[in-house]
């Protein structure tokens, strides 16, 4: 069974070094386990460098969400109460006001959907880093 395993992750490796592309995600374990060579690691590199800009991202949209949410006029508010708030008649008052109310818990969860991503992110840069380093220790390919 281990040798099954590791001529599974062998052939996975190769097909990533047949590639120029940077590793997918359920090749990513095996690439991880096998990588030996300099090319292997920058593969390596380059894929956590995808992943944490596609982090970057995600922080980045949920920071827009968050600040949506924090905008919105609660009808308890008193620009609401005072007509500035007025709803446009298409508009049901019932659902509005149970939207504006979520509005305060829907920024804190996007605002923590925003923290993690960035912590995600400097993960995924931190991976690429190491593995940029290995790839200057490591043999330029193998023998």
């Amino acid at each position: 069974m281990k040798l099954i395993s590791t001529l599974a992750a062998a052939a996975a490796l190769t097909l990533l070094a047949a590639c120029s592309t940077t590793p997918s995600i359920s090749d990513v374990p095996a690439a991880v386990g096998v990588a030996k060579t300099a090319a292997d690691h920058q593969r390596l590199a380059e894929y956590f460098d995808a992943k944490a800009s596609a982090y970057d991202a995600e922080a980045a949209e949920h920071g827009r969400l968050a600040l949506q949410y924090q905008q919105r006029v609660r009808p308890d508010s008193a620009a609401f109460q005072s007509g500035a708030g007025r709803l446009p008649s298409e508009i049901d008052p019932r659902t509005f006001a149970l939207r504006s109310q979520a509005g305060p818990a829907m920024a804190a969860h996007c605002r923590d959907l925003q923290t993690q991503f960035a912590g995600a992110a400097g993960s995924a840069r931190a991976l690429a880093k190491a593995h940029r380093e290995l790839a200057t220790s490591a043999p330029p390919s193998a023998r």
